[in-house]
Order: C-alpha cells, then structure tokens, then sequence
C-alpha cells in the first residue's frame, strides 16, 4: 500500500480535482465561451460613433460642395459678376475714341492698385448698389492706363442684365479733371421706372373701381 502511495504523484492526472482547481477551470471554460468585450457589443457607444460618422461625412460632402461651386464660379462666372462686369466695360472702354485720345493706345485695363502692384489679376472694387430704376445693380472701379497717361472707370450693371448691358460706363481723367460717358443710359431706366411706377398705379386704380 506504501509502494501504490509512492507512485501516484500529487494531484496526478487519476485524482479528482480540488475544489480550487474545480473553480479555476469552470471559470476557464466560462471565458472560452464569453461574449466579446462590452466596446464591441452595439450599444450606446457604437450609436455614438455611428453619429459621429455621419457628421463627419456631411461636413466632408459640404465642404467638397462648397469648394466644388467656388471653382465652378471662378471658371465660369456669371453675366452680373464683377469679374465679367470688368472684363466687359474695359473692352468698351479700350476702343471709346475719345477715351483714346486723351490716353494713347493702346490701353490697358487693371484693378485697384495694392502693395504697389497693377495688373488684371488684381483685386477690383464692387459694391451692390440700387440704379436709377430703383433695381439692384453692381457697380465697380478699376484702372486704365495708356502711353499718354491714366484714368480711373466707374461701371454700374443691373444684377439681372444680360451681357453687354450697362447702366453707365463713366471714365475720370484725373489729371485733367475731365469726365467721359462712354456709356449712360440712367435717364432711359428712370424713364422706364416711372412708366413701371404709372402702369401699376393705373392697374391699382382700375381694380379699386
């Protein structure tokens, strides 16, 4: 009986478990089967990341829609732009004869001048104003230079013109204090607002009666 004890070691693979090593391999057993950690289950941190998706993606597409009009604008502007309006009345104004011949030809067009540099690149001046027909309007300021000297041009367009179409085209020689219409059909608009302004109180008083 001595012997038989002597050859079984401790614990061996024949005993039963102890209640400790009982404990430790049904709680082994119970981690092989668990479910993943709670960071993977959906819950309300997945709901939150999920949101946090979707506004990152909306602010993207917005950002990209954003980026993708300004480029479209830059390409492409439109008639009532004042890049167009620029482009438009300085054509105009480099074949006005009498603009001609206080400059010298040929001319030269060019936005305000900044940090001591000029050129079509330039940023021109623009502001939204109200023409004489009492309809919104841009007008802008930009430069002009010939070999005989330079001026300054003030245009003024109807947001809802049509190209070529101009309230006024008016250049200033400075240095001779003299002022050139190249352009002006502001009594043709205030003529047409008040033939507006009649038609719409005869129509008024026609529905009053």
């Amino acid at each position: 009986a001595a012997a038989a004890g002597a050859g079984s070691p401790p614990g061996g693979a024949g005993a039963p478990p102890s209640d400790g090593n009982r404990s430790a391999l049904t709680l082994s057993e119970e981690e092989d089967g668990a479910p993943p950690p709670m960071e993977w289950e959906p819950g309300v941190a997945g709901t939150v990341q999920k949101g946090l998706s979707a506004v990152i993606i909306a602010f993207g597409a917005a950002a990209f829609g954003v980026c993708a009009l300004g480029a479209y604008w830059a390409l492409f502007p439109g008639s009532a732009s004042p890049g167009t309006i620029f482009e438009e009345a300085a054509d105009k104004v480099k074949v006005d004869p009498e603009v001609a011949d206080r400059l010298g030809t040929p001319i030269k067009a060019y936005g305000a001048d900044f940090g001591g540099g000029e050129g079509r690149r330039n940023f021109v001046q623009s502001w939204e104003v109200e023409g004489d027909d009492g309809k919104p309007a841009i007008q802008v300021k930009f430069n002009v230079q010939g070999p005989q000297g330079r001026g300054v041009v003030h245009a003024q367009a109807a947001t809802a013109r049509s190209r070529g179409q101009f309230n006024f085209i008016v250049f200033e020689d400075r240095r001779r204090r003299e002022t050139i219409y190249v352009l002006d059909n502001r009594a043709d608009l205030r003529a047409a607002a008040r033939a507006a302004a009649g038609a719409a109180a005869a129509a008024a008083a026609a529905r009053r009666s």
